[in-house]
């Protein structure tokens, strides 16, 4: 089903942190969405995009522990993509009033970017995105 990702050289970092960028663009769009109460559309438009992202189906890597997910995405790149797409995913529950569904999301989000961390150096908007989840996770 999963098979381990192998550490990718200069040319796909550098394609993922384009990615992730990108992403982070895409995921502004649907929570805008989601502002204006259009839940469904959003939520279809995330999973597309984690879809497109990851080349993952990212309702499975839910269902897996923190560190098998670290396991399947292998590059720290692809780790934080998947983070991102958490933190969407926990302002779209908060939207719909799915508190701990929310947290949980933001928690794991958290989770993945320290392992990241572990094993490359943090960037700027990686840094940006830490302290966005913190923010969220204090409220």
């Amino acid at each position: 089903m999963f098979r381990q990702r192998e550490e990718g050289g200069e040319v796909e970092k550098d394609f993922l942190k384009k990615q992730l960028q990108k992403l982070v663009q895409a995921i502004q769009r649907v929570l805008k969405l989601s502002s204006d109460q259009q839940h469904q559309q959003a939520e279809d438009e995330l999973q597309q995009i984690a879809a497109t992202s990851l080349k993952l189906d990212a309702t499975r890597l839910g269902s897996l522990d923190v560190a098998s997910c670290a396991m399947i995405l292998g590059t720290p790149e692809r780790l934080r993509l998947y983070a991102v797409i958490l933190r969407a995913e926990a302002e779209l529950a908060r939207a719909r009033g799915q508190t701990q569904r929310a947290r949980d999301r933001l928690v794991r989000a958290q989770k993945l970017h320290q392992l990241a961390d572990d094993r490359s150096p943090t960037d700027e908007l990686s840094k940006q995105e830490q302290a966005h989840l913190a923010d969220l996770l204090s409220r």
